[in-house]
Parts: structure tokens; sequence; C-alpha cells
């Protein structure tokens, strides 16, 4: 397509503007991308230091100043998951951490990680890690 487009000038100077125009494109797209892993890697950052706390994406999307539909649609894209998703993944994995000691209670497990219903949290629990 950029070669029919090159083709179809006429003169130098349109090829030359249509060039710079193209190269200018692609990098403020590579800025783009590059404010949207920024972001991302906040979140993630965010949600690692804050694990046990109430996590909402409301909360989280005010902290890296972005609506939270469009934090959600760039965490997606760069992660896979949803945030959501990907928080009971990581207070899954921390609680497995903590599980390995024994004098702890499933209740301060599940407190822990961020669950005030040890119930929930076994339930969860299972159903992911099966």
């Amino acid at each position: 397509m950029i070669w029919k487009q090159i083709y179809e000038k006429e003169i130098l100077d349109e090829i030359e503007i249509y060039l710079i125009e193209r190269i200018n494109a692609f990098f403020n797209r590579i800025e783009e991308m590059s404010a949207n892993n920024n972001h991302v890697l906040k979140v993630v950052q965010y949600i690692h230091e804050n694990y046990s706390k109430d996590l909402s994406i409301k909360i989280i999307a005010d902290k890296v100043h972005l609506t939270p539909a469009y934090l959600c649609q760039i965490f997606r894209k760069h992660m896979g998951d949803s945030i959501n998703q990907y928080i009971i993944k990581y207070r899954l994995e921390k609680s497995k951490e903590f599980l390995k000691d024994k004098q702890l209670k499933l209740t301060e497990v599940a407190n822990k990680v961020g669950y005030s219903d040890a119930n929930y949290y076994t339930r969860l629990f299972k159903k992911i890690t099966e």
C-alpha cells in the first residue's frame, strides 16, 4: 500500500511530504504505546504493593489518572487478563506463600491477601487452583 501511494505521487516534494507524515504517524504510535505500557507498569506495581487492601478499578484508575474504561482496555491489551483477573491471580500466588507458614490460620491468610471472607477466599482458591 505504501509503495502504491508513493508511485501515485507526481513530484519528489509530494513523496517527501507523504513519507514524513507516515514517519511521524509511526513515531506517534510508538509514543502512545510507550505511554500505555508505562500506565500498565504503574498499575501492576500498585497492585503488588497494595494487594492486601481494597482494590477497585476506580481506585486504581484514579492513581494513574485514567478513566476506568480506558485503563481496563489498555491493561487487557498489554497483560492478556482483566485487572480483576490479575488481582485475583496475584493474591492467590501470594496466599500460597503464606500457606507455607503452618502457624497462620486460614482466616489470617485470607485477610493478608485482601479477602475479609475466608469462605469466599477458600472457594476462589479451589476454583482457580484446580
